[in-house]
């Protein structure tokens, strides 16, 4: 994240008191110890800094900019409207605490050909524009999605013969024009419950839409992306064996699936269960992860929410899942799927920022994380070292050489990678 255009300084923050509406009964116990050991061990490195610095200098203020991993959120196309009220304050949010983006619906095919041979990419285009101006990730959402219901209807009503050009027309057209600008592409959403491609095409289609991606632009990464695969019920874990088997079979037979795709838009089920959803447990959604991690793909958190009534809880239940998947290993990325009450598909269940962009609890809670728990800030003394060291969490950092009074003397940026 950048810090040049502070949108809420943690000072402005306070600290969450009340919790009434959250239930007696703990979370999971004993698993915060565990995230953080896994956090220290996985996320953070020794850092040794040139001790090169200008004449004069006596120590050194170090400070992150931005993670190396991936902190990111679903955008909204109508908020960044050059007239929409809020699309200062949606996007100044954007991007000082995020690394990534996708956009919500305008990468889709139905948004981009809603009617046959009638294309258009503008607002994806703005999108993109936006993203790239900003140095940010763009995960691409989504080629196709396998679910009917999100076929649209002059899609469903092609001949065979046809629907086949079509698909081959979108994918190529699509790949092809963000080619060299997409870090990830969700390629056909959904696959566990969703057939419609299959069933016209035939299985084979969705081993072609992998394989015609690659070939078409081999830097970018291609995924699976499925739901409801973290809690350990009789509802999902057969959904889970699915997905497992899924991704096997895809590459038994050499088909490019680069990485892993979890949605969760019942995130907010660590304290609490809600009706229909089992509770979630941060060690089986450890061992999902490991399960997942011996693959050898990076998996990537694609779509979050918290849904709730309480807005306190929903606070706590963020805090609770960004530390459980911060702290493993394999996952490169976390999205939010938006965070705006008037720019979230679940309404005034699971925003951070209310309807006139009034922080939440959420909203304190998130910005606390990026700007206490999940940052670096230091300072170091230059006497008596040959060689400053530091630890931090892997990113890029400002590096700034202070005087006896503080003066910043010289400024350098330096990056940290885990390899």
């Amino acid at each position: 994240m950048t810090k040049s255009r502070l949108w809420l300084p943690l000072s402005c923050v306070p600290l969450l008191g009340s919790f009434a509406c959250l239930p007696a009964e703990s979370p999971i116990p004993d698993w915060r110890t565990m995230a953080e050991e896994r956090i220290e061990a996985h996320r953070k490195g020794d850092f040794t800094l040139p001790n090169e610095g200008p004449e004069g200098a006596v120590k050194i203020h170090v400070e992150l900019d931005r993670h190396e991993f991936a902190f990111g959120t679903a955008l909204a196309n109508h908020v960044m409207r050059d007239d929409h009220p809020m699309r200062e304050p949606y996007l100044d949010f954007v991007r000082t605490y995020f690394n990534t983006v996708v956009s919500e619906n305008e990468m889709k095919w139905y948004t981009i050909e809603p009617e046959r041979h009638l294309r258009d990419y503008r607002t994806a285009e703005r999108f993109m524009d936006f993203a790239l101006e900003n140095d940010m990730k763009v995960r691409g959402h989504t080629l196709f999605w396998a679910k009917e219901q999100w076929v649209d209807d002059w899609v469903k009503e092609l001949s065979d013969e046809d629907l086949r050009w079509h698909v081959k027309t979108h994918l190529d057209n699509t790949v092809n024009r963000f080619k060299g600008r997409i870090w990830a592409w969700d390629v056909n959403n959904e696959m566990i419950a969703g057939d419609f491609y299959k069933n016209r095409l035939g299985s084979e289609i969705r081993e072609y839409f992998y394989r015609r991606a690659q070939e078409l632009d081999p830097e970018a990464t291609y995924f699976v992306n499925d739901y409801a695969m973290l809690a350990d019920s009789s509802y999902d874990n057969p959904r889970f064996a699915a997905y497992l088997e899924q991704i096997q079979n895809f590459l038994d037979n050499d088909v490019p699936v680069g990485g892993i795709g979890i949605q969760e838009h019942q995130a907010a089920r660590f304290t609490d269960s809600e009706e229909g959803h089992p509770r979630l447990d941060p060690f089986v959604i450890w061992d999902r992860l490991d399960r997942l991690a011996e693959f050898g793909l990076p998996i990537h958190i694609t779509e979050v929410s918290f849904p709730t009534e309480c807005p306190d809880r929903r606070a706590e239940e963020l805090e609770i899942f960004f530390h459980v998947m911060f702290a493993h290993e394999a996952v490169e990325a976390i999205l939010l799927w938006g965070f705006w009450r008037r720019a979230h598909f679940l309404g005034n269940q699971a925003p951070l920022f209310g309807e006139d962009f009034d922080i939440l609890p959420a909203g304190e809670r998130f910005i606390r994380l990026m700007e206490k728990d999940f940052h670096t800030e230091k300072e170091i003394s230059l006497e008596g070292h040959d060689a400053p060291r530091f630890r931090g969490f892997y990113g890029d950092y400002s590096v700034r050489w202070l005087d006896r009074d503080g003066e910043v003397l010289q400024e350098d940026k330096v990056s940290f990678r885990r390899e």
